[in-house]
């Protein structure tokens, strides 16, 4: 194998340019209502609507805060304390770590299936925050 040498400007420059391609700035408002890259349009409140009679309307993008942490105008906010919101975030924080171990462990044969979901913390952990202590 032959390594062929780069130049020092070149190598900077796709750093550099990695770097703004891994972590975007979402702008805090958008002029046209949608998200960078996206045809979704945004709301702030949730409500029902029909995707089988409803034609060609897109699912609309859900979002209560801006990109710098602000609500958004006319946004319905959970109203949750700060422990609360903090357990959320710890736990959220956790399930990297538990699909590292598990999927170590599926890969090993110690287990026969596990499928990681790397991204999806927010759902996971939002949809289970929302149920009551008496639910089944």
């Amino acid at each position: 194998m032959f390594l062929r040498p780069v130049c020092p400007r070149s190598l900077r420059a796709l750093s550099q340019s990695r770097a703004f391609a891994t972590a975007p700035q979402l702008p805090s408002s958008s002029p046209n209502g949608r998200l960078p890259n996206s045809q979704s349009h945004i709301v702030s409140k949730l409500q029902f609507f029909n995707s089988v009679t409803g034609g060609d309307q897109q699912i609309p993008t859900y979002r209560v805060l801006d990109g710098v942490g602000k609500p958004l105008e006319d946004a319905q906010v959970p109203d949750i304390d700060e422990p609360f919101a903090r357990k959320l975030y710890e736990t959220m924080q956790l399930l990297p770590n538990l699909d590292n171990i598990l999927y170590n462990v599926q890969r090993q044969g110690k287990i026969s299936f596990y499928m990681t979901a790397y991204g999806e913390e927010a759902t996971i952990v939002g949809s289970a925050a929302a149920l009551a202590d008496d639910d089944e």
